[in-house]
């Protein structure tokens, strides 16, 4: 519901609060045991999986982007819990592209996202309209709105040579 510069804020930063919460209490707290990787990936699993699903049934442009947020924090907290687990373990390699692959799709994800609401309050503005159903042919008419949004669809559907790709094979690699 907020407006789409908003949107690309909360999506790139606000949301990412909570990440920084858990993993600010788990090195205060320095409870090194793989229960809390366990929990993290579980969490983590159920919101990515919860997140497709709900984006799947929008027909709202803006509130497909929001789903698919709760979806990519999924894959980050799958990332910190692989590398919690990794820590616990004594398995380095594991730790270290667990942390790393959940920490550069936070970068990754805060780049794509905002893209793609920014994208979004484009269509808005000049459609009129949010509802994916009344969208069409709209390239033809936002030649670099249009280019700038397919670059981030595929960046968020994590294909190879874009940067949603690489935090998420490194997450792949680690687990």
């Amino acid at each position: 519901a907020a407006p789409s510069h908003i949107s690309a804020v909360m999506s790139g930063v606000m949301i990412k609060t909570g990440i920084y919460g858990i993993v600010r209490m788990y090195l205060l707290l320095n409870l090194h045991t793989p229960i809390f990787g366990n929990i993290l990936v579980i969490a983590g699993a159920v919101s990515g999986i919860l997140g497709v699903v709900y984006a799947l049934g929008q027909k709202d442009l803006k509130r497909l982007l929001a789903y698919s947020s709760v979806e990519n924090i999924g894959i980050i907290l799958i990332g910190l819990g692989v590398g919690m687990v990794g820590v616990s373990s004594g398995n380095m390699p594991m730790a270290v592209l667990g942390f790393t692959g959940g920490f550069l799709h936070i970068l990754n994800h805060s780049i794509f996202k905002s893209l793609l609401f920014m994208g979004a309050g484009m269509v808005l503005h000049r459609t009129g309209t949010c509802s994916i159903d009344a969208l069409g042919g709209l390239l033809k008419k936002m030649k670099i709105t249009g280019t700038a949004v397919i670059i981030g669809s595929l960046a968020i559907s994590g294909l190879p040579l874009f940067n949603g790709f690489v935090g998420e094979f490194f997450i792949y690699i680690g687990g």
